[in-house]
């Protein structure tokens, strides 16, 4: 499976669900072997799965690979910066 973006500046290959290449990546947010958090130029993207590691990252060429178990791939337009949205809500609770 493949999502281009325009002009090849963003590209998501999906390999057997196993080898995530994402093209595009500004910065990675969070990351554990249960969950991925990265901006790319398009966008927030959030992978989840099993075993997931990050076999390859440069963010000079905003290339990221990632190998394990793919379960799910989100991708928000919308969605600002993950971690503005997350100490909106540490500040709620805080209140």
């Amino acid at each position: 499976m493949e999502i281009e973006g325009s002009g090849n500046e963003y590209r998501i290959t999906i390999k057997n669900r196993r080898l995530v290449t994402v093209e595009g990546v500004v910065h990675v947010n969070s990351f554990d072997a249960g969950e991925i958090r990265a901006e790319t130029k398009m966008g927030s993207l959030l992978l989840k799965g099993e075993g997931l590691d990050i076999v390859q990252l440069d963010l000079e060429a905003g290339i990221m690979e990632v190998g394990g178990q793919l379960n799910t791939l989100t991708f928000d337009v919308d969605s600002g910066n993950w971690k503005k949205k997350s100490q909106n809500w540490l500040e709620r609770i805080l209140k």
